[in-house]
């Protein structure tokens, strides 16, 4: 079945291209599809293990895969790339990082197992983040927030205890990460929700405590994990998808500390334009140049911008007006950082967001995720039972 979904899912995005218009963000539905899609085929492969893959160095791989898919829906604030609220970040992590530690739970055995998964993880994207700093290559931060999952290696614990215990190492650790530096997700974005995801842990231990219904407790950690961000506006995505290509714009970007200066100069374009702004976006932050000065040859325009003094990656943007309609192009620049390219000149894809029959579509794939994700839990359980009726005495 989850085979079926990753290859529906990339059928379903060329379909999606075709009639709502190119895009590049992780959550659209058919993306966020495959990745469901992905994280099921994995939970399959820990259910189905046969004596022969049930060593326990196969099982550690297995859940490091595991972990690792989980994971993939917050790729892009890992990769210092988010398309929406940093704010949505932790509550993803802690539901997401439960999720797949469930199923390792449900599926695996074997003393520190979660010890060992979690170094594993931690391994592995530290050898990509070495790879790609090596290279000079946007690099991915190290989840170093997912070493609050140890704490579910606690012995004689109950285990709703334990899933309290490492929300809340999970939410510290992360909060630590951000204001250290280690972490791209800025701290300032992460306290509310930390604040929110403590309370309720503590609230989920007291209710563990004195009732010892911890599925009420997981159910309440659940709903408010994934609701912090409702009210969070949506961010503009840095990279929507480029349209038809229309000619190519010379930028060039100099950041010192929070100021940027930026120079924008027309090479080709297939019908006469006129700069509208230059604009940086990140995380649903949009802010324009501050003012723009004639360069000192025709048609060259350099713009002034006032970021954040922090370590973020900020999308450039040089917005145009055209007897064809809208035209844009991007540059990226890095803190302290300098650089200049010849970048497509392309029309923005029309963001169909109040579009009716988008909006219905979206819903029905995020259903179908939603659908497919359920049947994975149901399946992890019924492992979980045969494994305890196996250990049962007869």
């Amino acid at each position: 079945m989850a085979l079926a979904v990753i290859a529906g899912s990339a059928v379903l995005d060329v379909v999606w291209h075709e009639y709502f218009g190119r895009d590049s963000v992780l959550w659209s539905p058919p993306h966020l599809l495959g990745v469901i899609g992905s994280l099921v085929l994995v939970v399959g492969f820990a259910i189905s293990r046969g004596e022969v893959g049930r060593s326990r160095l196969n099982g550690v791989l297995l859940g490091v895969v595991l972990v690792s898919a989980a994971m993939l829906p917050v790729m892009e604030y890992d990769s210092r790339v988010p398309q929406f609220s940093e704010l949505l970040y932790l509550p993803i992590v802690v539901v997401a990082a439960l999720f797949a530690a469930w199923v390792v739970d449900g599926t695996m055995s074997g003393t520190r197992i979660m010890t060992l998964v979690v170094l594993g993880v931690i391994l592995e994207r530290a050898v990509i983040w070495g790879v790609l700093t090596w290279w000079n290559w946007p690099a991915v931060d190290v989840p170093l927030a997912l070493l609050g999952l140890v704490v579910l290696d606690l012995p004689r614990v109950r285990a709703g205890t334990k899933r309290a215990l490492a929300t809340i190492a999970l939410t510290l650790i992360q909060l630590a990460a951000s204001v250290t530096g280690l972490s791209s997700v800025a701290a300032e974005s992460v306290l509310p929700s930390a604040v929110v995801l403590l309370v309720v842990a503590i609230g989920w231990l007291l209710i563990a405590h004195r009732s010892g219904r911890t599925s009420v407790a997981a159910g309440v950690i659940m709903l408010v994990a994934t609701s912090v961000g409702v009210d969070a506006a949506p961010a503009f995505a840095h990279d929507p998808g480029q349209g038809t290509d229309r000619g190519e714009i010379s930028m060039t970007v100099e950041r010192r500390g929070s100021q940027v200066l930026v120079t924008v100069e027309p090479v080709t374009s297939s019908a006469p334009i006129r700069l509208e702004r230059i604009v940086a976006r990140r995380a649903g932050e949009i802010i324009t140049a501050t003012h723009q000065l004639p360069g000192d040859e025709p048609g060259v325009v350099r713009g002034s911008l006032n970021l954040a003094d922090d370590d973020a990656l900020w999308f450039i943007y040089a917005e145009f007006s055209s007897s064809i309609g809208p035209l844009e192009s991007w540059i990226t620049v890095e803190p302290d950082g300098v650089r200049a390219d010849v970048r497509p000149l392309y029309q923005p894809p029309v963001s169909p967001i109040n579009d009716v029959e988008f909006i219905a579509a979206s819903t029905l794939v995020y259903v179908l995720a939603a659908a497919i994700l359920v049947v994975a839990v149901r399946a992890v359980r019924r492992s979980r039972r045969e494994r305890c009726a196996v250990r049962s005495p007869q």
